[in-house]
């Protein structure tokens, strides 16, 4: 019994008989005619995109000038400092005070030593 009543269900699709409303295929004289000229409607159209373009542009190019000034992500701590410093950095160096050449010349005069030589 439960045989043909599952054979019933499963050779009418296993929803029974009822499909819903048939559904009529549309043809060319029901689809919306286009009015107007294509060309001004690609032309409005493009506008519309380039402006967003100019505007994505103008963010990016915005951003990488934040980046550059504001150095936001330490980026001297990644991957080490711009300007390397010499071992020993040089006297000359207006990082260095002014007066340190002048101080350091003080501090450890060289006085000049004879130096004598064997005659043969």
């Amino acid at each position: 019994m439960f045989g043909r009543i599952i054979l019933r269900k499963m050779s009418s699709g296993g929803h029974g008989s009822s499909y819903g409303p048939v559904l009529k295929r549309r043809t060319f004289d029901e689809f919306p005619v286009p009015q107007g000229s294509w060309q001004e409607a690609y032309n409005a159209k493009q506008n519309k995109e380039n402006a967003v373009l100019a505007f994505g542009v103008a963010c990016l190019g915005g951003t990488i000038a934040y980046i550059v000034k504001t150095d936001p992500f330490n980026v001297e701590m990644v991957f080490g400092p711009r300007k390397f410093m010499h071992n020993p950095p040089a006297f000359e160096s207006p990082v260095l005070e002014p007066n340190i050449l002048l101080e350091y010349q003080n501090q450890n005069q060289v006085q000049p030593v004879a130096v004598a030589t064997a005659k043969k």
